[in-house]
């Protein structure tokens, strides 16, 4: 009993004196720079020493754990800060302040019990909060074990601790010495941990991949320090030198230092020479110029490029070969401020040699270019081209170019294999010149044009082969040299647009899907006319083909060289049901995540009530689809009728609706009463000829997706948006009025539009009343309890409306009933209200007729007893109110 009251006491003291502790932090100058988590750090510490180390560290961090579970953000980050603070603080390394002193079982005792009370648990936090679902504190998780990891005994407590959570020890060999543990075991835990980084290094947040960057160094580093094989090393590289493109900034800027650091520590072990070349060379293709290169990087380059030039003479160096030299020239033309002056001439003097006489294949010719005018710039040491060489290659190119095209011009056939491959290098390097900045003299451009074939004029023999790749690169070469010549520009940009239109040949629509997209960047006002016939390419039989002018449009829109003008819109949205699902994906993203925000979320609700009229090819009215199009392109861009093309018309009203906010709704409602049901009701639209739209009108205002919100019963929101909670007033004030401003649109607007429209459909049989009615009761289903003030002037369609409502509340009701068995009575069918309306219809005729067979076999006494039965019955049918259809009491009464 004496024990426990002296550990009670302790546990009172110790609490004493950490709130004496915090009475201290309180009065500190809380304008210091030093964090919450440091201080925190700080007490502990001295508590640690004060009240005997071990069991009040032990304490602590059981409640940082704790902490780390909290549903606030905020306390979950701080338990972060606090575990890695406290890992990597002096001391913690050891046994939690207490001496080292005394036996060795001892010390590998208190070794094992500050292993298990201590570095596991917080190692544990920091590896499941690297999860967290909030990004910051899995950033800062990351941060923190990357940290952790650069001191060598944490390092090798956190692959312990893993290898342990994976079943490899048990709580007796929790102290033992990473050392002594295999090398195999090892490496099974730094692979573990590699897959952890490696998916947090796919993170949708910028700087989780940023802290997941930094953990991969340290694990790469350590790899190589332990000797690891170059094959077991690459796959781990690849990680890292991925995010060298990553998309932010913040990612690749991380990733490149981390490149530069391994890199210089790689270099100096001779067996991770090609580790380290790697990294150079991911370096050098990353996104941001690089500042420089490390000192004697560019001879040890230039020295094993000039080793693969020496050795291509062999076969075996051929493998492959415009791969390699396209890389070095690549890294020539970024690494051309470091070469010597002898270097560059003796490069710029070969390069120029293949350009001359184009023998090589079109993928290094364009790299041959670049190296050529980046080496000339810097032999000149003059940002502007010195135009002699290059025009020596343009007039080398003419002279090859003019005795071909004289022979096409006559008929004549050469050896057309060999001959026409060497005219499309000839071309390209003509092409490459000209987006260099060469100037092309106006002989060189009328040969190429003269190159050029009509799509109509090429025979379906032609279409594939050494035919079709002259003329694919003719139009790429014509395109370069139009981006640096607006005259050009001006007269072929109409043939590039007729081409478009009238060749068969994918790859050659491509091509000019590419041209046509940099001249709308270059020359703006030639292409912008004509984006309609960019957007055609959305409709393109070949997959690939639309993918690509889906993402070529939207860049320009988001760049502003093209704007939501004219039939844009309504091409655009058919890519959102496309029969290919990638294209469908990136066509909703792009619209939604990217467009629309990009137009202050406007551009669904301002089309939305006008594509109804596009997609069902509705040409009739006053002013929506007056767009000028060709009858294949409406074809093309229009999906009338029903079927399929109903629901993918649909589907993409519905995707539209989904992004409109209640405002919009409220509009478009509005709108589509009174451009749609109002145009039909007053006759200026033919029923016949709208159908299609007026079904489609009815279908989005019965729809839930053009419910309001504001007006519809939500969960709360999620816990860590606590200022919704200050927003609460006013959001209800808003909800209220809006619903005041929708129930009097619906008494004044709505309903005597739907009413009229009523009529209409009556008259004419249409099979649209059904939807009118549906839309009637899911509009009003909202404003059941007003429905009588609504339709205060038409009693008899608010009787049919309740009616059509009660019949569909108790619809599941009848299904369960009819489906637990029994057969149903004349009674039952006549007072349940689930009951179908043609029962409903067929037994009042039948019960007449049964007692009236009756009452003539039966005696006069009989006879009286069932007239009174029969009377009784049918005053029970005909003014049972509460479950009879109103529309067959109308009836049934106009009748009599």
């Amino acid at each position: 009993m004496d024990k426990g009251r002296s550990k009670l006491r302790n546990k009172t003291e110790a609490r004493k004196e950490l709130l004496q502790q915090g009475g201290r932090i309180e009065d500190s100058d809380c304008s210091s720079p030093t964090s919450s988590s440091s201080v925190s750090k700080q007490v502990i510490l001295e508590l640690m020493a004060a009240r005997g180390g071990q069991q009040f560290l032990s304490c602590y961090v059981r409640f940082a754990c704790k902490l780390s579970r909290h549903e606030k953000q905020s306390t979950r980050m701080f338990a972060v800060e606090v575990a890695g603070s406290l890992l990597l603080s002096e001391g913690m390394g050891k046994t939690g302040g207490e001496s080292d002193e005394g036996p060795s079982e001892e010390k590998d005792g208190r070794r094992s019990q500050h292993f298990r009370e201590v570095n596991a648990p917080l190692l544990r936090m920091l590896l499941q909060r690297c999860s967290d679902k909030m990004p910051s504190v899995r950033a800062k998780a990351i941060a923190n074990l990357a940290c952790v990891m650069e001191r060598e005994e944490l390092l090798h407590a956190l692959l312990q601790h893993m290898q342990e959570e994976q079943g490899a020890g048990d709580l007796s060999t929790m102290s033992r010495d990473l050392n002594q543990t295999s090398e195999q075991e090892v490496k099974l835990q730094l692979d573990s941990l590699m897959d952890i980084m490696k998916r947090r290094s796919e993170d949708s947040k910028s700087f989780v991949r940023k802290s997941s960057v930094q953990v991969l160094e340290v694990l790469l580093r350590h790899r190589i320090e332990a000797g690891e094989e170059e094959s077991s090393l690459l796959q781990d590289v690849k990680l890292l030198t991925k995010r060298c493109t990553d998309i932010s900034v913040l990612v690749r800027k991380q990733a490149l230092d981390s490149v530069t650091n391994l890199l210089q520590e790689a270099a100096q072990q001779e067996k991770s020479e090609q580790v380290a070349l790697l990294q150079v060379a991911c370096r050098i293709l990353g996104r941001r110029k690089p500042s420089g290169l490390p000192s004697g990087l560019t001879r040890k380059m230039m020295t094993r490029l000039k080793a693969i030039s020496e050795e291509e003479k062999e076969e075996e160096t051929r493998i492959g070969c415009p791969v390699r030299q396209g890389a070095a020239l690549r890294l020539a033309t970024r690494a051309a401020a470091h070469l010597s002056d002898d270097c560059v001439a003796s490069l710029l003097e070969s390069l120029q040699l293949h350009l001359k006489h184009a023998d090589s294949p079109p993928q290094l010719l364009h790299d041959m270019c670049k190296a050529a005018f980046s080496l000339s710039r810097r032999e000149t040491r003059n940002p502007q081209l010195d135009p002699s060489w290059a025009q020596r290659i343009c007039n080398s190119s003419l002279q090859r170019l003019q005795p071909f095209v004289q022979r096409r011009l006559k008929g004549a056939k050469g050896r057309e294999g060999e001959e026409e491959e060497r005219m499309v290098r000839t071309v390209f390097v003509v092409g490459a010149m000209a987006l260099e900045g060469a100037k092309i003299s106006t002989t060189l451009s009328n040969t190429i044009q003269a190159l050029l074939r009509p799509a109509n004029q090429v025979r379906e023999e032609e279409e594939d082969g050494a035919e079709q790749e002259l003329q694919s690169h003719v139009l790429i070469a014509l395109g370069k040299m139009c981006m640096q010549d607006a005259s050009l520009a001006s007269k072929m940009s109409s043939v590039f647009f007729r081409e478009l239109q009238l060749t068969s040949s994918p790859v050659i629509r491509n091509n000019l899907l590419v041209i046509l997209s940099d001249l709308c960047v270059r020359f703006t006002s030639l292409v912008d006319p004509h984006v309609s016939k960019l957007a055609s390419c959305l409709r393109d039989p070949n997959a690939i083909l639309r993918q690509h002018a889906l993402t070529l449009i939207t860049t320009l829109l988001c760049t502003d060289y093209v704007k939501w003008k004219g039939a844009l819109f309504f091409r655009y949205i058919l890519a959102l049901v496309d029969e290919n699902e990638v294209i469908r994906d990136q066509a909703r993203k792009q619209l939604f995540n990217v467009l629309l925000p990009k137009s202050g979320h406007q551009i669904c609700s301002a089309h939305l009530v006008e594509s109804l009229f596009v997609l069902n090819d509705f040409t009739s009215h006053e002013s929506f689809n007056r767009f000028k199009a060709s009858p294949e392109e409406r074809t093309r861009f229009s999906l009338p009728g029903k079927g399929d093309n109903q629901r993918r018309r649909r589907e993409i009203y519905t995707l539209m609706l989904a992004h409109c906010s209640d405002e919009q709704k409220f509009q478009i409602t509005a709108k589509l009463c009174e451009e749609v049901l109002g145009a039909v009701a007053d006759g200026t639209m033919g029923l016949h000829a709208a159908e299609d739209v007026l079904g489609d009108a009815l279908y989005l205002l019965s729809s839930k997706e053009i419910k309001l919100s504001a007006l519809q019963k939500t969960k709360a929101g999620d816990e860590e948006r606590e200022e919704e909670v200050a927003q609460a007033a006013a959001t209800a004030a808003r909800n209220k009025l809006l619903s005041q401003v929708v129930k009097k649109n619906v008494m004044q607007n709505v309903v005597p539009t739907l009413a009229g429209l009523k009529v209409v459909l009556e008259e004419q049989h249409s099979s649209l009343l059904g939807d009118l009615m549906r839309c009637f009761s899911s509009l009003l289903r909202e404003f059941r309890s007003e429905i009588d003030d609504i339709l205060a002037s038409n009693r008899q369609l608010a009787s049919e409306l309740l009616y059509d409502l009660r019949l569909e509340e108790t619809r599941p009701r009848a299904e369960e009933a009819a489906g637990g068995g029994g057969e149903a009575t004349g009674s039952s069918l006549l007072c349940s209200p689930g009951t179908s309306r043609s029962q409903q219809a067929a037994t009042p005729l039948s019960i007449p007729k049964l007692n009236q067979s009756a009452a003539k076999s039966a005696g006069k006494g009989m006879a009286e007893k069932r007239r009174g039965e029969l009377e009784e019955t049918s005053k029970r049918i005909e003014f049972n109110d509460e479950n009879e259809d109103p529309r067959r009491r109308s009836k049934r009464a106009r009748r009599s």
